[in-house]
């Protein structure tokens, strides 16, 4: 159990800014406006996929708490060393199978 990691689920949040307020707090304003204060240790790191403008890895259980717009689409599980691993969402769809015509099954019967 030692050298298990502890992985928090994280949502990449767009961020217009982010802001230090003290050693332990962040301020993060978002492109509409909404801003709030952050613990250091709810965001994860940068997300370096994310082209336009910056992104953070921040904790889903904090987001749901604090007043910023985030979305929910794009999330990964973050280890407190940094390292980050995806989540995807796969829907399976069973094939149709004709039912027979009798499925009665014999030893189940009561004689």
């Amino acid at each position: 159990m030692a050298n298990e990691k502890r992985r928090t689920l994280c949502c990449s949040v767009r961020v217009a800014e982010l802001k230090n307020i003290s050693a332990k707090a962040v301020k993060i304003t978002c492109h509409d406006g909404s801003s709030d204060i952050f613990p250091k240790s709810g965001i994860f790191g940068q997300d370096y996929e994310v082209q336009k403008c910056d992104a953070y890895w921040i904790a889903k259980w904090l987001l749901q708490k604090k007043s910023i717009t985030y979305s929910d689409k794009k999330q990964a599980w973050c280890a407190d060393d940094g390292t980050v691993s995806h989540v995807s969402f796969v829907t399976h769809i069973p094939t149709y199978v004709e039912p027979k015509e009798n499925n009665e099954i014999p030893s189940l019967l009561a004689d």
